[in-house]
């Protein structure tokens, strides 16, 4: 993987900093299929691209008032 390629992934850590959440609440979007993160032998990497859509197109909101990571659609079908 190039250097290039390296500066487009973020981190678990970076991304749950970004939305607002904890790693706990990344891993259940996931699992959700909410965001597709990218294995790197043992370590998982959020392509940057991804995470910068999802935020332009709000995609997936933080409920900050809960302060419990949860999230909001907002009436996205394809959210479910």
């Amino acid at each position: 993987m190039s250097t290039d390629d390296k500066r487009d992934m973020l981190t678990a850590k970076e991304v749950a900093m970004i939305f607002d959440v904890t790693v706990r609440t990344l891993r259940r979007w996931t699992a959700r299929g909410w965001l597709h993160p990218m294995r790197m032998g043992v370590r998982i990497r959020f392509r940057r691209e991804e995470i910068s859509r999802c935020l332009d197109r709000g995609q997936i909101e933080c409920n900050r008032l809960s302060g419990q990571g949860d999230i909001e659609q907002n009436h996205d079908p394809m959210m479910g």
